[in-house]
Order: C-alpha cells, then structure tokens, then sequence
C-alpha cells in the first residue's frame, strides 16, 4: 500500500497548524506552543511533536488508538482534531510510490489497481473514504480492511468499535501502525458475557477463570487450565493433544493452537513458518524466494514472492515500474521511473502501460541521428530520403520491426541503374550496388571468374561450390585458376585420375586438370593394359611394363607370372607354359620319357615337351628324347626334322611310329585289361593279349626298334 513521504506532510502540517493560530480555531493554538513567542513545535511524519531541537515534548496531544482521536495528556480531546501526521515509514517512500510518484491529476496518469488519487495531495493513495476499502461490505467485515484511516490515506480493519461485528466487537488499536488494528473479543472483564466471564489479554478472547484443569472441563475450545494466568486456553506447556486438524501446533506464549511454531509443518507445501501470526506463507525474506520464477523478492506485508518492490528493481524499457499493489513489473506514467535519461512515451489509450523510450520529439536526438521515429520512440538518421545527405547514401532504409531508418545507397535493383563505376545489381545486406550477388550472375564471364567475391566483383573460384553453375567438366576449383576438371582423383569418376599438370612428354598429350585413364604404368592394373601410353592403359611390350603384384612377364602383351622360358617367380618349379603358371611341387627336370609335362624344363636336358597326335587325336603333352646325331633310341623310332615343343617352334626328337605314351605306360600291366581282353583300356592304340600273367597290355611295332625290348612279333611287342 502507499506510504506517505514525511517531508511533504511535514510542511502540510506546519502549514495547517498556522492556519489554526490566524484562524483562532481554538486556544489549542496555545496549548501547542504554535502561537505567540513561546518556541514552537511541529507535528513530524510520525505522528510525533517535536521541538526545534529535535526533542519530543511528552506534555503534548496524542492520537488515541482506540477512538483515534487527538487527546491532551490528562484524557481531554483537543478541540482541533485535523492534525496531519503520516506514521511509520518503512520503505523511504520507494516502493509505494512517495515522493517520486507521478502527479496523478495529470492527463494519462492513472493509479494502480484499487487505489485513487487524492487531488489535494496529488498522488495514488489507498482509500479517501471507507467506501473505497475492499473490504468496506455491510459494518465491519471481520477480518478484511474495511474502514479508511484517512490521515494515512490506508485502509485498516478498524478505527473504532462501531467498525467491528458482534463476534469480535472491540478494536484492538495499535498507536504505531493502525494497519496492525483488529477486531478482538474483548479488551477487558466488562466485555465478556456470564458464560465466559474473564479477559484473556493475551489473546483478548472471553475464557473461564480456573486454578486446574479440571475447571475448563466443560469447554470443547479450551480444556485446559493456564495456572499462571489463572484462564482456561487451548492448549498448554507444549501440549498438543487439544490441538488437531491444521492448527495442530500450541503456542506456548498465546496458550492457542495454531498453523505453526517453526518450520516443520510447513515443509509440505514449500511454505515456511511466519512466527509472529504462526501461520505458513510463502516466504519471511527474500532467501524463499530465490528459487521462484519471475518472483525473487519477499513482500514482507503480503508475505508473498513477487516480481518488484520498487521501481528500482524493474529495467526493462516497456516495465520500467513497479505496480505498487500487485508488485509486478508494468510500463511507466512519467518519465521519472525510466533508466539512463530514457522518457516515458504514454499511450492515450492504455496510459498506465507506457514505455521508455530514447526520444519523444526531433529536439530530443543529437548528433548524426537527429530524427525522432515516434513509433519506436528512437533516434534515426533519417525517415525519409529527402534527409539523406548524398547522391551514394541517397535512400532511406526503413524497417519498422527493426526500428531501423538510415540513409543507404541502395533499396532495391533500379537504385543502382545509371550510376557510373559500380554495378547493377543491389546487395541489400549492405545496400551497396554491385556487378554480382551470386554465383548464378558469373556465368558470362567465364570459369575463369565464377566466383562472386565479397567486393560484388565476379573472379576466380575459391571453393568447389563456386564452379556449381557450370558443366560437369567445370566442377572443381583451381585456386588462381578457375573452374576445372579436376584438382584430385576424387573428382573423377570410372576409375579415371586427375592429371593436375603436364607432367612431362612422358605423361601424354591431356591437357592439365582433366580427368584421364593414366598418367603412369602403376594406374594401368588390368594385365592386357599394364603400360600407360598418351593416358590411356595399352598392352605391355615388354617385361618393365608389368607393374602388376604377381604379373612380372610381358607375354605377347599380357602380363602373367611366367612363361616356360621365364619361369623366375617358380624359382626349383617349374612354369605351365600354356597357363602361364608356376607349378607348385613340380621341379625342373622332374618327369621321365613318355610322362605327362607343361614345359620343357619338366623333362630331362635330352628330352622335349611335345604334344603327340594318333588318328588325328591329340593325345597330350609328354616328354620325349632328342635325336642323337641324328639317331634315336627304342621305342621312340621316328626321326623327325623339326618339329615345335611345347615353348620352342622347332625341335629335333625322337617319336613312336606306331602306339602313345599313354599306351606305351600300360604296356604289360595287366591292371589295364582287367583280366578280360579288353583293348581299349590299354591306351591308344593299344591290344590287350594273353601273355604270361594272364591277359597283358602290349603295343604295335613296325620293327624291333618300335620296342625296348629290341623284338617285334606278329606286329607286337612281345610280353
């Protein structure tokens, strides 16, 4: 509620008592010492007479807080009873408007919540009349402020008996603080009825007098005896069991049950204890409510976290006051309550909602923003173009969300038409005129100038993305260059690699940073394409071309392992000439006359790998012997001229005329004719015949040199 500011009323009271003394409204002019020559006396802010000293003078008026009237010291009321006086200031005056509290007879200047302006003081107060009192329903409404003590302009529960009901018919005054008023039971003996004839003036309730316990018997609200007052009260000496329900604390010193004697049963519902009214609030201090959204102070009257005490606490340029009933953060009425030499700017349609704000007027800016946009109610540089000072800062920039108004050289496109040396286009970040704002506008100059740079000018690419507008062979950035091809392998597909320079004749006739198949042999993998010519992967021509793991041989421009000649990477082994593969566990010189073979290295240094032919059938590759100055040995009859091994083209050895090796092989085994006549299974062109053992391979012979025995019978080789 408002507090009074002692120095105003002060200076009222000196004024009235004047007055008096000119007026002759009574001889309390004299008894006050207001007259005359005697040394005067004032009325403080308290409610205190005061010489000019400073001290108290104990034989004058007071106020008495029953019937609140002004009264001498021997009980006899003053004959002027329009002493004005405030009370208690607790709080300076900040927090409930005082001395710096707008005029409230102004235009647009309203009072918060319930209060109203009292016109002779000009200022928001609670109450002029009790009418105006929240809780002013019928005569006294017990418990609510219902009447107003109007020289402190505040509303109380009571002034006088006829404020209070009939339960609680006496007003309990409180000289200090008329806020502290109550209505009570009683204030003495005479005040209670027959059933309850005694006045406990500690609690100002009607009781019983009793010496024991046993004399409160017959009361449900006070069973017990207090032996030291000699009353019946609710409770005792800590005893709690008279105490239930939400009041199941005893006061010891009041003798009542009530809410709470410290913290403890308040805990559950996040409260504390308020221990002068042993009741739960919401906080005792500002500690309760540090913790509160929005609400850190503890209104100590209300005993509630609000958002403000006083104007001090609320910054913000639209809440830059404190409403002093609801105590939250609301806009201003003057321009008193704004920060930093701020004014308030009042709305004629919510006046109690104003905002602070830099200026009101034009006169009200200095230095280059020398305009007041009274929407925002901030200094611009400008609100429109004809305050822009230069044919370059020519446009006024504004933006009201952003309350931005400033002198820019462009707004848009056409700004930026016919004028000499900058470009056409308008970059609205900075409002300057351009050739470029993006990539999209480089296009006619070229890969070499794809990037629209910070200055608005297009020039050579910095990243990648620079190179977006253009075809897929332009992609990548050369720093310095352009847009390219490639700068790096990654940006070549299909295997392909960047050849990022010229790297020499040796490199082939592509142009630098295009995407090729090779720019050396180790990029060409694939064994019929392992030599790397004019950048693109050919056959080998000869060894050194084969820069492939396992692949050492150029064989008629493949790359393989071996050859039967070359047979190196088969080390002891050696190399199947028709696969071009050495073959493991099979070492040079490893197989006899007539057994199978893959290269001449396979036979002994005097035979050769042929492949032998019967009927036109070829049989397979096998060893046979080389002819001996010009002869050959048994068995093997046929003297050739000349025919190709298996890696040579020609060859001088020695054949069979009339059987095959693998004939030859079967020859008297008897394993082959499976001890039947069975011809075919002793080889092409082999006979199966009755021989020592039973039926026995043999072979044909022309002569005896066609058997290593030296005998042909019957056109066989005898068993």
């Amino acid at each position: 509620m408002y507090r009074f500011h002692p120095l105003r009323w002060l200076a009222l009271a000196i004024g009235l008592l004047s007055t008096q003394c000119l007026d002759s409204l009574s001889d309390d002019c004299a008894k006050t010492l207001t007259c005359g020559d005697e040394p005067k006396v004032t009325l403080d802010g308290n409610c205190v007479w005061r010489f000019p000293d400073g001290g108290v003078w104990e034989g004058g008026p007071q106020r008495d807080p029953v019937s609140m009237l002004w009264t001498w010291p021997d009980g006899k009321p003053t004959a002027t009873q329009d002493f004005k006086c405030v009370g208690p200031v607790s709080d300076g005056g900040l927090a409930d408007a005082g001395s710096g509290a707008p005029d409230c007879t102004r235009p647009g200047v309203t009072c918060d919540g319930l209060q109203v302006c009292d016109t002779a003081l000009r200022r928001c107060v609670e109450c002029l009349t009790s009418a105006q009192c929240a809780g002013n329903v019928g005569v006294g409404d017990a418990g609510a402020d219902a009447v107003c003590d109007f020289p402190r302009r505040e509303c109380v529960k009571c002034l006088v008996r006829a404020d209070c009901p009939d339960a609680t018919p006496i007003c309990k005054a409180d000289p200090s603080d008329s806020s502290q008023n109550e209505c009570v039971q009683c204030g003495r003996d005479a005040d209670c009825g027959d059933s309850a004839p005694v006045c406990d003036l500690t609690t100002n309730e009607c009781t019983v007098r009793c010496n024991a316990d046993a004399e409160c018997s017959g009361s449900t609200e006070k069973p017990v005896c207090n032996v030291t007052r000699r009353v019946c009260v609710e409770c005792r000496d800590g005893a709690t069991s008279a105490c239930t329900g939400a009041t199941s604390q005893c006061n010891t010193t009041t003798n009542e049950c009530v809410e709470c004697i410290q913290d403890g049963p308040c805990s559950a519902t996040q409260q504390v204890c308020d221990v002068p009214s042993n009741t739960c609030v919401q906080c005792r201090d500002d500690n309760q409510c540090a913790t509160v959204p929005g609400k850190p102070l503890c209104d100590v009257e209300s005993k509630t976290c609000v958002a403000c005490l006083n104007d001090t606490q609320c910054t913000a340029p639209g809440n830059s006051r404190c409403n002093t009933v609801e105590h939250v953060c609301v806009g201003c009425n003057a321009s008193a309550q704004c920060e930093n030499g701020t004014l308030c700017s009042v709305s004629p349609q919510n006046p109690s909602q104003g905002k602070c704000v830099e200026c009101l007027a034009d006169q009200n800016c200095t230095g280059a923003e020398t305009k007041c946009e009274t929407v925002s109610g901030e200094c611009v540089e400008c609100l429109d173009g004809s305050q822009c000072p230069t044919a370059d800062l020519a446009r006024c920039e504004t933006v009201a969300a952003a309350s931005l108004h400033r002198c820019v050289g462009c707004i848009g496109n056409p700004d930026c038409a016919g004028k000499p040396g900058i470009g056409d286009l308008c970059r609205t970040a900075d409002h300057f005129c351009v050739n470029c704002l993006e990539p999209a506008d480089c296009i006619d100059d070229g890969p070499t100038a794809s990037r629209c740079g910070n200055n608005g000018n297009c020039g050579p690419c910095a990243v990648d993305t620079d190179c977006d507008p253009f075809p897929p062979n332009q992609q990548a950035c050369r720093a310095g260059v352009g847009c390219v091809e490639c700068v790096n392998d990654t940006h070549c597909t299909g295997g392909e690699v960047c050849k990022v320079n010229n790297m020499g004749a040796a490199a082939g006739p592509a142009l630098p940073n295009t995407c090729v198949q090779c720019t050396s042999n180790a990029q060409c993998t694939s064994p019929g394409a392992s030599k790397c010519v004019d950048n693109a992967c050919v056959p080998c021509t000869a060894d050194g071309d084969c820069d492939i793991a396992g692949l050492g041989v150029c064989d008629a421009g493949t790359c393989v392992q071996c050859t039967g000649p070359k047979r190196t990477a088969c080390m002891n082994n050696v190399c199947d000439h028709l696969n071009r593969e050495c073959e493991e566990d099979t070492p040079v010189g490893s197989s006899a006359l007539c057994e199978p073979c893959v290269s001449d290295a396979q036979c002994a240094s005097n035979a050769r790998c042929v492949q032998q032919t019967f009927a036109a059938v070829n049989v397979g590759f096998f060893c046979f012997p080389l002819q001996a100055s010009g002869l050959c040995t048994r068995g093997f009859a046929e003297v050739t001229s000349g025919i190709g091994t298996i890696e040579a083209p020609s060859a001088l050895v020695c054949l069979q005329r009339e059987t095959t090796c693998p004939a030859f092989e079967a020859y008297s085994e008897t394993r082959a004719c499976n001890g039947i006549n069975d011809d075919a299974s002793c080889g092409l062109p082999g006979s199966c015949e009755s021989g020592p053992l039973g039926f026995q391979c043999t072979i044909s012979c022309i002569s005896a040199n066609d058997c290593l025995s030296g005998t042909c019978q019957d056109d066989l080789c005898p068993l």
